[in-house]
């Protein structure tokens, strides 16, 4: 009751968070890190911040701004991967009342190796991470076979194989498999 008027309240949230990015290098360009937020879907309000140690200019790695979440988005990864000059690393994500989820789809509802539309990058195939892969590699030039060219090339029109050997009478044994073309 408002000032002796019934009123029907509904649940109203802030869709305003502050991110934290824990642990960064100096030389990381703050463009890689809106550039993670506009992918996540997630619009930016305020400027980059960079933390410093106490009474000094010297920064302590973390960075931080208020962003605004769209309604489909209810938390961030815990982490997130960054180029730095080290190759690419895992960085701590951090905001309040934050929640496990899938780092692809961003769905609370399950983890990246549950996720729908996770996919092995070497191969393609659901199921597993690539550094669990099996699939099989071409003799020749080493490719999964369903990304191999001369394979493919091979199935159209009986293109040479590496080894020399048209693709319809090669048959090569690869990670105790035989693959025939």
């Amino acid at each position: 009751m408002i000032k002796g008027v019934n009123c029907e309240v509904k649940n109203l949230r802030n869709r305003d968070y502050v991110i934290s990015f824990m642990h960064l290098p100096v030389y990381l360009d703050d463009n890689e890190i809106l550039a993670k937020l506009e992918g996540w879907g997630v619009n930016p309000v305020s400027k980059i911040k960079r933390r410093c140690y106490p009474g000094t200019d010297i920064e302590d790695g973390t960075r931080f701004l208020r962003v605004r979440f769209p309604k489909e988005v209810a938390s961030l990864p815990y982490s997130t991967k960054l180029e730095t000059e080290e190759g690419l690393q895992y960085f701590r994500v951090m905001h309040s009342h934050q929640v496990k989820t899938c780092r692809l789809c961003m769905s609370p509802d399950h983890l990246l190796k549950d996720c729908p539309d996770f996919k092995c990058y070497k191969c393609e195939e659901r199921g597993h991470f690539a550094r669990d892969c099996n699939a099989v590699r071409c003799p020749g030039c080493q490719e999964v076979l369903n990304k191999c060219e001369c394979w493919m090339e091979g199935e159209e029109g009986g293109v040479e194989h590496p080894r020399g050997q048209t693709r319809e009478r090669c048959v090569c044994k690869t990670g105790g498999e035989t693959v025939c073309f």
